[in-house]
């Protein structure tokens, strides 16, 4: 059973009084004594054993909690603070009682919990001290604003994710930047639209045609270093079977916020078909872009 005085002393201590219940009080003068040794007097000391087997004397510091044991070690009118886990402690031997490592922890647990939260420290300003008349001319601080996206930024390129040899479709790192020109991570709702354009004007009136259009959810854990990262497959056209279709594209994508707007942004010159003189005669002569044997996919 821990004593009353254990508890009264641990509890006295972590409640940060002024006066530290294991600090000794200087001796009296006298003409005899002999120089401070710097140890801790034996009364009030604090015996740790720990599992290496080091023993350390010392005064309990206010700062230990359920996680570290804290230690002062004074010295004439220096003292060294010392934190260590408390897998590090095998015994604590305080106020004559001997304690394992897990006892004194549950205790400082059992302790913490009775205080009472520290009451707020109450500022007193004497009436026309000079002293903190410059004090009460400065405003109140208030928080900094929350950072607003004001533009939107996108990298977008052709990207194979599977096992076939064609390109699937467009990767896209969005990248919303605040005042700064910093990445912000945002909530919101992505759209974006891929716009191709067919090879004979004169056959075709209209050459710009819609090759896909896609929308995502964006959330603030979707963005890395370079911004969040959307993979837009190819939906039922696709640049590299489609003959009649040039090599290059539009991406536009608009993001919306929130709160804050909608931004836009547009790539205007994407490949939307790899480049390979090979492959474009190949497609010239046969119509075909892959030799036989290769994995193509669906």
């Amino acid at each position: 059973m821990l004593t009353l005085l254990t508890i009264m002393l641990l509890g006295k201590l972590l409640a940060g009084a002024d006066e530290n219940p294991f600090r000794p009080e200087p001796p009296p003068p006298a003409t005899d004594a002999r120089p401070d040794d710097g140890r801790t007097n034996d009364a009030a000391a604090v015996e740790v054993e720990l599992v290496s087997g080091e023993v350390l004397r010392a005064e309990l510091d206010p700062r230990t909690d359920a996680a570290r044991l804290w230690l002062v070690f004074c010295r004439d009118r220096m003292s060294l603070a010392r934190a260590m886990p408390w897998d590090e402690v095998r015994r604590v031997k305080l106020a004559g009682q001997e304690l394992t490592a897990e006892q004194c922890r549950e205790l400082v647990q059992k302790v913490r919990a009775e205080l009472p939260p520290p009451s707020a420290r109450q500022r007193i300003v004497l009436a026309g001290d000079p002293a903190f008349a410059a004090d009460e001319r400065k405003p109140a601080a208030t928080a900094a604003p929350a950072p607003r996206v004001q533009w939107l930024d996108i990298d977008a390129a052709l990207g194979q994710w599977d096992a076939n040899v064609q390109a699937d479709g467009i990767v896209l790192y969005v990248q919303p930047r605040d005042a700064a020109g910093e990445l912000l991570p945002v909530s919101g709702t992505l759209v974006a639209e891929l716009f191709g354009e067919r090879s004979g004007v004169v056959r075709h009136p209209q050459p710009f045609v819609s090759l896909g259009q896609w929308t995502r959810t964006l959330r603030p854990g979707d963005f890395g270093p370079r911004g969040a990262m959307l993979r837009l497959e190819f939906q039922n056209v696709h640049p590299e079977f489609v003959a009649e279709l040039l090599p290059r594209g539009a991406l536009h994508v608009r993001l919306s916020v929130p709160g804050q707007g909608t931004f836009e942004a547009s790539d205007a010159m994407l490949r939307i078909r790899p480049y390979s003189s090979v492959r474009d005669r190949m497609q010239l002569y046969t119509g075909r872009r892959f030799f036989p044997g290769e994995n193509v996919g669906p």
